[in-house]
């Protein structure tokens, strides 16, 4: 009964203090969360692939000229969950490059040819149809143009394999693409990277995904971890030390309620169609007479929201990268990875612009930012604090008991 008068007393049992400590030692788990603030800065934009001054395109009946300049309007942090999280432009947990992957197969759907491995960006812009300038320069790479922080530029459409319209088919033929954290190399002939790892960074990295549209009415997508590569250099999405390993998808609601304020106010942009089975290379275009006025809406990840517990992250875990596809692709891991994006049956060709698993995310060209958590301490650091406190308090209690021990009279 001493035991239990010390409990009464105010003493918590040490086994129960160092069960607590560990469970500290996890992430607190949550689902994804709608971003409600952002904070804005000009950068001048620098490298890369881009143009800048008046430049008009050598394809197109209808294209215009258009003049840019090298600003990028940039997130300096971010808000959501009541947390604060910061960009820095120059921390490794930023990606190091964005790779478009497409399926080749042509498929003849509502009478069209569909798929024809094209892309359609948007750019903010300012000024009537045939005189407007563009708020951010002209990017001529697909690679590069989703890869950064710049809420100026952005993809339209970005998953469609068909929009059932002849006239203006606007379709990429993407079904995914891959941001890769980490040095670059080469498997199998194809980029991969050496990932990130370190509980300095991976306990508060958070990966955010931001569409141009309507408050109430952004698009869905599904985003997963890469956590290897097969020997090919094909990302894979699988691990056999994490059991609760999932991928996510999104859904309108996600980026918040729909009486939200916007992230940014209401702009106008424009869109340059690429539909020629150009692929990736912008430096010309079709169309470029579509405009628009939206906003934008934002939707923030921590490996948390992926199944990812503190125990692996203090353990060595290496993540790679982070890959973002429609939200009708296969919800099954192995099946995500190799080159399954070529599979029609995990990754459907018949992907629509409208509905609640359409490709048409309009995503803004932040993407592959390794966002931080405002420095506070995470719950690895309060499960050690508590362990170490637990045993701690534990050789103070068998000192004590030792020193008050009774020797009974013999009988």
């Amino acid at each position: 009964m001493k035991w239990i008068s010390q409990v009464n007393r105010g003493f918590l049992p040490p086994v129960l203090v160092v069960v607590a400590s560990v469970w500290c030692l996890q992430p607190m788990a949550q689902a994804q969360t709608a971003i409600t603030t952002i904070s804005t800065a000009l950068a001048t934009e620098s490298g890369g692939t881009f143009l800048t001054g008046s430049h008009s395109s050598g394809t197109g009946a209808a294209s215009a000229s258009f003049s840019s300049t090298n600003n990028d309007l940039q997130i300096t942090n971010f808000f959501a969950g009541g947390n604060q999280y910061l960009y820095s432009a120059t921390s490794s947990a930023n990606a190091t490059a964005a790779l478009v992957r497409r399926n080749g197969t042509s498929v003849t759907a509502s009478g069209a040819v569909a798929n024809e491995n094209g892309f359609s960006v948007w750019y903010a812009n300012t000024g009537t149809t045939s005189t407007f300038s563009l708020k951010g320069a002209y990017n001529t790479s697909a690679n590069n143009v989703l890869l950064g922080n710049n809420l100026y530029v952005g993809s339209d459409n970005l998953f469609v394999n068909n929009n059932n319209q002849t006239a203006t088919p606007n379709q990429s033929n993407i079904e995914r693409i891959d941001f890769l954290y980490g040095s670059l190399t080469t498997t199998g002939g194809q980029t991969t990277s050496l990932g990130i790892t370190g509980s300095s960074i991976l306990f508060s990295l958070a990966m955010a995904v931001f569409d141009r549209g309507n408050t109430g009415a952004h698009d869905a997508f599904t985003i997963a971890l890469i956590t290897g590569f097969d020997a090919n250099g094909n990302p894979i999405y699988t691990n056999s030390n994490i059991a609760g390993l999932k991928d996510i998808t999104t859904t309108s609601s996600s980026y918040g309620t729909a009486t939200a304020s916007p992230l940014l106010s209401t702009f106008s942009y424009t869109i340059f169609r690429d539909d020629n089975n150009e692929g990736n290379n912008l430096s010309t275009w079709d169309a470029d007479t579509e405009t628009g006025s939206q906003a934008i809406g934002g939707v923030m990840f921590s490996l948390a929201d992926f199944g990812i517990t503190g125990a692996q992250i203090n353990a060595g875990l290496t993540i790679y990268g982070y890959s973002v596809m429609a939200a009708d692709v296969t919800t099954t891991l192995s099946n995500l990875g190799g080159a399954n994006y070529t599979n029609a049956t995990f990754y459907p060709t018949t992907t629509s612009d409208s509905g609640s698993l359409s490709g048409g995310i309009d995503l803004v060209a932040v993407n592959g930012i390794g966002f931080s958590k405002n420095p506070a301490p995470e719950p690895a650091t309060y499960g050690a604090w508590l362990l170490g406190g637990s045993l701690a308090m534990m050789g103070w209690r068998n000192r004590r008991l030792r020193r008050r021990a009774v020797t009974w009279p013999a009988v």
